[in-house]
This record gives structure tokens, sequence and C-alpha cells, in this order.
């Protein structure tokens, strides 16, 4: 099964849809978005779909190496018979050099060099490079800058929907299919002060306790941006007997879900060749 297959079950997002691969850290998600920069930038006689792809790197986890190596990979298991009858390492390095010149890259180091890259996708990227069909954005909250209070979770959850606006206006606009990794963030179940239970409240504590309680009816909670697909990269629990053994393999589980709340259930490894697909039993 292709890779396309395996995280679009109903098909690839078409030109103004958002994917949203969500995941903790160390869980997959960059080099997800790398397989399928790779799998979109591939000639087709080597199971790829030979298009034009923007990388917007603010993680600075773009391995040249690395992706060269998935497109090895990709080419050996997926090229044509024909093609494969004659591929030698000249052939192979002549394709990923092919394959490359449809990839652009930005590499966002500052937060000042991100929200640059920011405002010249609008004015200048989408706008001249229309041939672009598809946007990779790794990852749409890193320069967030965190405010130390207990609202941080609900004011970074409003920067991402900020991005995600964003770059929803701007893929319509310009026919764009737009993927972007995030990790998730919750926000706090309560707002209230911690009062200590031997002890009656004073006066400002009740007042500051409605005052909050009130606010807290007030607000609504985060509508949420719709995507066509969002991935959810999780740690599977491995069993008892393995979980302090180092040499077992760590099994992961991707769960999609798609617009209409329809979930696909996955499984994967990751080797030094990335990600390795486990296939479902029947």
């Amino acid at each position: 099964m292709s890779l396309e297959a395996i995280v679009f079950p109903e098909g690839a997002p078409r030109p103004g849809q958002l994917v949203e691969i969500v995941g903790p850290t160390n869980i997959g998600k960059s080099l997800l978005l790398l397989e399928l920069a790779t799998n979109l930038v591939l000639p087709v006689t080597c199971g790829g779909n030979e298009r034009k792809v923007l990388l917007l790197d603010c993680e600075n986890t773009f391995d040249l190496s690395v992706i060269l190596a998935l497109m090895e990979k990709c080419i050996l298991n997926n090229a044509i018979p024909s093609l494969a009858r004659t591929l030698d390492a000249q052939q192979i390095e002549r394709i990923q050099q092919e394959s490359l010149e449809r990839l652009y890259l930005y590499q966002c180091y500052s937060q000042k060099l991100c929200e640059w890259c920011w405002w010249h996708l609008d004015e200048t990227t989408f706008p001249e490079y229309r041939d672009i069909e598809v946007v990779l954005v790794d990852s749409i909250a890193t320069f967030y800058l965190p405010n130390p209070t207990r609202e941080h979770p609900r004011h970074i959850e409003k920067y991402i929907r900020k991005r995600c606006k964003f770059l929803r206006r701007k893929a319509k606009k310009f026919q764009k299919s737009v993927i972007y990794t995030k990790t998730p963030y919750s926000v706090s179940p309560t707002d209230s002060p911690v009062l200590d239970p031997e002890c009656s409240p004073t006066m400002e504590e009740r007042l500051t306790g409605k005052l909050l309680a009130k606010r807290k009816r007030r607000r609504h909670p985060l509508r949420s941006i719709p995507v066509r697909y969002r991935i959810e990269l999780s740690l599977a629990n491995p069993p008892p007997s393995a979980e302090d053994d180092e040499d077992v393999d760590r099994q992961f589980n991707a769960i999609i879900t798609t617009r209409k709340k329809r979930q696909y259930e996955r499984h994967y490894l990751i080797d030094d060749f990335g990600f390795n697909w486990i296939e479902q039993q029947e």
C-alpha cells in the first residue's frame, strides 16, 4: 500500500484543504512530513506524484541526507519494472537530484525570520510560484512566545488557530494543499485559585472566585479550524514484559480522522529507513 493510501484513506487533500499532524515530541511528526515530501516530489515511475512542494522548516529538522535516504528507499521499492531492471547508483542519484528541484525550502532559524516567511508567502511566493501545489509546515507553533500564566495553553491554541486561519485563507485563494505539524496543548480545566480547605475563605477570596467564575461563564470554547484529515500520532502501549527492554522495537499508532469524523487506525515502527508501516490483519 502506498504512503498516500495509508495516511489519506479517502483520497489526497484537494487544493484549499488542510491536513494536521499532531502528537507529542519524538513521535515522528517531522519524519512523516519528510516522507510525504519525498512521496510528492519523486517521479511517478518511482511511486511518487511529481509535484512541486514548499517546505517551511521552523523546527530546523531538515536533513538532506535523511531525505536522500528516504528517496532511495522509495525508488528501490516502488520503481516500475522497466526502470527497476536498469537502476544503478548513478541513475538513483540523477532521480534524486531531479526530485530535489521540485522541493522549495524555507528554513526559519528565528522568530523574526519566521514572521518574514509568513509575510513572504502571501506577498511573493504564492503569487509568483503558482506551480507549487503543496505546502508543508513544521511546526505551526515553533516560535510562539509562552506567557507564564495559567492561560498559556489557551493562548497558544489561539495563536495556532490564527495561523491555521491564515493558511486556510491562502490555501483557498492560491489553491494549495497545506499539511502542518503541531504539538497538542490542552486548556487548564479550571482557572479558580486553590484554597486551603481547612480555612474559611476571606471576603477577597470569595470576590475573586466569583469574578473568575463569571469570566469563565462568558468564555466561549475555541472553534477548531476544519481540516481534511487529522493524523494523531502516539506511542502504543507495550506489553508489560517489554517496558524495560531497550532491544524491543517501539510500536506507534496513527489515528486518522476525516472531516466527517470517520476514523482509521494505522500502526508503524520507526527504523533507520524511516517509517515502517505494519500491515493490518484482516
